[in-house]
C-alpha cells in the first residue's frame, strides 16, 4: 500500500484515479492493497458517506471510461489490470457492481456509465489484451439476484454486442463471456452473426461462442 493515498472522502477526479491505480501490484486480488487493515478507518468513513458519493462514483467512472488512454501512459499493464478489478468488484462500498444495479440511483447516470465501458476495450485492452480484468469484466458486474433491472441488462447486452465487433480476440472473448451469462432474445442472432463474419476462428473459440449461446459459460 502506498503512503500517499488520499485520506479524504471528497476526492477530485485526479485523486480518485490515483487512488484506484497508483499502487504496487499483488498477484492475488484477495491480498490487494485495498484490503490492508490500515485502511479500515478510511473504509468506515467511506461507507458512512456512501449515499452521498454514489452518483459521483458513476460520474467519475464514466469520465474515466470515456477517455482512458492516459492510463496507458501513466500506469503499467499490471496496475491497470489491478485497478479495474478494484473499481469493478473490489471493496463492496466502492465497486461499480453495486452502483450499476442500484435502482435508487439515477438511471441515466447508470446507463451512460455502462455504455462508456466499450471505450476501455477499444483503447486499453486493444493495446494490453492479456489482462484478466478484460476477460472477467462483465462477470465482475453480474447481478446474482432474482430481481434484475431489465434496463441494465439490455444496456449491457448492447454494449457487449458492440465490443464483440472489435478487431481483438481478447475483446471478443470477453464479450462472449458476458453474453454467456445474460438472457436476451437477440443473443443467439448476435453470436451467430459473429461466427458467420469470422469463419477462420479456431475451434476452441467457436465452441466457446456456441456455449455462450446456450448459457453454458462458467
Amino acid at each position: 500500500m502506498k503512503n500517499n493515498m488520499p485520506p479524504k472522502i471528497d476526492m477530485t477526479f485526479d485523486e480518485w484515479v490515483k487512488f484506484i491505480f497508483d499502487h504496487s501490484v499483488s498477484d492475488d486480488p484477495q491480498s490487494a492493497w485495498y484490503w490492508d487493515d490500515q485502511l479500515n478507518e478510511f473504509w468506515n468513513k467511506w461507507i458512512f458517506h456512501e449515499d452521498e458519493i454514489a452518483e459521483r462514483q458513476l460520474e467519475y467512472a464514466t469520465r474515466l471510461f470515456q477517455s482512458p488512454s492516459f492510463l496507458l501512459e501513466s500506469y503499467s499493464p499490471e496496475q491497470i489490470n489491478q485497478g479495474f478489478w478494484f473499481l469493478l468488484n473490489g471493496h463492496s462500498s466502492f465497486a461499480l457492481a453495486n452502483f450499476i444495479w442500484n435502482t435508487e440511483l439515477d438511471w441515466h447516470l447508470r446507463e451512460r456509465c455502462i455504455k462508456s465501458m466499450a471505450v476501455p476495450f477499444q483503447i486499453v485492452f486493444m493495446q494490453i489484451p492479456e489482462q484478466d480484468s478484460c476477460n472477467m469484466w462483465w462477470d465482475m458486474l453480474r447481478n446474482f439476484g432474482d430481481d434484475i433491472d431489465i434496463k441494465v441488462a439490455e444496456t449491457m447486452f448492447q454494449t457487449m454486442a458492440e465490443i464483440l465487433q472489435f478487431p481483438s480476440l481478447a475483446c471478443q472473448v470477453s464479450a462472449l463471456h458476458g453474453l454467456g451469462h445474460i438472457k436476451h432474445s437477440s443473443k443467439r442472432k448476435v453470436i451467430e452473426d459473429y461466427l458467420q463474419a469470422n469463419l477462420n476462428l479456431d475451434n476452441e473459440i467457436r465452441d466457446y461462442a456456441l456455449a455462450a449461446i446456450e448459457g453454458k459459460i462458467l
